[in-house]
């Protein structure tokens, strides 16, 4: 509760997409959050957890933690064992901390492919 969000509306640009900040959430039979209250600057809708896009917040953002929970719950391998409330540190999550990145670390790659097929250079960075 509390969580500033975007509205997604299919028929506008992302730059026009409705703020609103979350008041209430509404769970389904299976218990997960379906549906939440917001309000906006129109007043009081409902909208599809799947029609609302989180802003980056704080770690500690209750709406996030909520849903972080209970994909926790339902996955059956998760390497964060710990306390709920604290983040996974980047060591859990497989990650390379900024500082320790270097020509080295990084993977020999050619050239990237998107999802649509089209091949991607990989950028040139100086070394400073």
């Amino acid at each position: 509760m509390g969580s500033v969000v975007l509205i997604r509306d299919e028929k506008k640009p992302r730059m026009w997409w409705t703020l609103g900040m979350v008041v209430k959430l509404h769970n389904g039979i299976d218990g997960k959050v379906t549906t939440a209250q917001l309000e906006t600057e129109k007043g009081l809708i409902t909208r599809s957890v799947n029609h609302i896009c989180l802003l980056e917040g704080s770690s500690h953002d209750p709406l996030m933690e909520n849903i972080s929970r209970q994909s926790q719950q339902h996955s059956p391998s998760h390497a964060h064992t710990s306390n709920d409330s604290e983040p996974p540190s980047s060591d859990q999550r497989g990650e390379i901390p900024c500082h320790e990145v270097s020509k080295k670390t990084r993977p020999n790659i050619d050239a990237i492919v998107t999802r649509v097929g089209r091949n991607v250079k990989p950028r040139q960075i100086l070394d400073m």
